[in-house]
């Protein structure tokens, strides 16, 4: 994220005031069976902490009668919690920023499987489990994988074992996924590709401000029935998600000038069927 390369975080050297702030406002991370830990959490099931994201004991924390909230919270992973806690005393070196390679096929040989796992887990949000996206609360289990190969499945693993508790047809599911903000998976509101083209054009001359300018955005859901921000999804909008999934369009980085590596990234809604919603 670029907003961690500021200078007021980037830097070990400098104050550790900034950085403790947004250390201050992470939930703390799930510890089993330590009663001190549920009471802290208890205290951050709410949305003043980090990450604003549903847990994996369900989704609308706020209007939950279960009195278990603080795991219908998403909270970091012990080890993310620790590596933030030493970032935020300054404990952390820096490096140089990591070039990309061209194509696939410029990654050393024996780079690329790993390569291969990193590209679709890379903008994965890791939370909640339940409700899920590809896949729900089992993929946390540990007899679910060879632990001495990362990322390869246990035999025992068969083919519908990961999705099986998802919603059939998916795409409903994935409409009703609009409480929070999941921008890399579940996007709410788009740059549209006409509205980009429209600012490049102004901004030919001074491309390093055409980012913070695309100010105007659009429904990613834009023609599906019912889709404004409500509690109740109406089921003819889960419907129609599935109906029309194939005319919604897909966020993507978008390239602009000769060469975008110094360029603030830009990512826009592509593919949209342009018919759609019927004029």
């Amino acid at each position: 994220m670029d907003v961690f390369n500021d200078s007021e975080l980037a830097d070990p050297t400098a104050d550790n005031g900034p950085r403790k702030s947004i250390f201050k406002r992470l939930r703390l991370p799930v510890i089993e069976g330590d009663k001190a830990n549920e009471e802290a959490r208890d205290k951050q099931a709410n949305k003043r902490f980090m990450p604003y994201l549903s847990g994996d004991n369900g989704d609308h924390p706020e209007t939950s009668s279960d009195p278990n909230d603080r795991n219908r919270w998403a909270s970091l992973s012990q080890l993310q919690y620790g590596r933030l806690e030493k970032w935020s005393q300054g404990n952390f070196t820096t490096g140089e920023k990591e070039v990309p390679y061209e194509s696939f096929d410029k990654i050393p040989l024996a780079e690329q499987p790993s390569a291969l796992t990193r590209a679709p887990l890379e903008r994965c949000v890791g939370a909640p489990m339940y409700p899920g996206i590809e896949v729900f609360w089992v993929a946390q289990l540990e007899e679910m994988y060879k632990l001495e190969d990362k990322y390869r499945f246990a035999d025992s693993v068969t083919p519908g074992d990961l999705s099986k508790g998802l919603c059939l047809p998916w795409q409903s599911d994935f409409n009703m996924c609009n409480t929070y903000w999941w921008p890399s998976i579940r996007p709410d509101n788009v740059v549209t590709d006409t509205y980009f083209q429209q600012q490049l054009q102004q901004f030919q001359s001074n491309l390093d401000q055409l980012a913070s300018n695309l100010e105007n955005r659009e429904r990613w859901d834009r023609g599906i029935k019912g889709s404004e921000i409500q509690t109740g999804v109406p089921i003819e909008a889960n419907s129609d998600m599935v109906r029309h999934w194939r005319d919604l369009g897909f966020v993507a980085r978008q390239l602009y000038g000769a060469t975008s590596d110094n360029l603030p990234e830009i990512y826009i809604e592509k593919q949209r069927n342009p018919n759609f919603p019927p004029a």
